[in-house]
């Protein structure tokens, strides 16, 4: 069995997209994501939003995700009941804030 070109190809739009279905094509755009600062002086500025965009850069950009302290760091939230995935739910969102979850549950296990 021959082995494939690959191939280089540019996505605009959805339209781009369609001719593109099958095991040949990459599965992922190859066109590069925008820099933060060409989309500041690009988007932003069209809006007049710099500074809602400085805010959004400065809380939301994913190089300084690690850096910033959790939300709910320091609380501690007791989980407690039984044949309830909801208060599972909530503990793992909580958790994911920064909180301590401690499940308690029956001896014998959740049933």
């Amino acid at each position: 069995m021959a082995k494939k070109e690959k191939r280089d190809i540019e996505i605009n739009s959805r339209a781009d997209t369609l001719p593109l279905m099958g095991p040949d094509v990459r599965p992922w755009p190859v066109t590069p994501a925008p820099t933060p600062e060409w989309v500041m002086e690009n988007i932003y500025a069209k809006r007049k939003a710099q500074d809602f965009g400085k805010f959004l850069e400065d809380n939301l950009r994913l190089d300084y995700v690690f850096d910033k302290p959790e939300a709910l760091q320091g609380f501690r939230v007791i989980c407690n009941g039984i044949w309830q995935i909801s208060r599972m739910f909530a503990a793992s969102l909580l958790s994911e804030q920064g909180a301590e979850c401690v499940h308690i549950e029956p001896p014998t296990g959740d049933p």
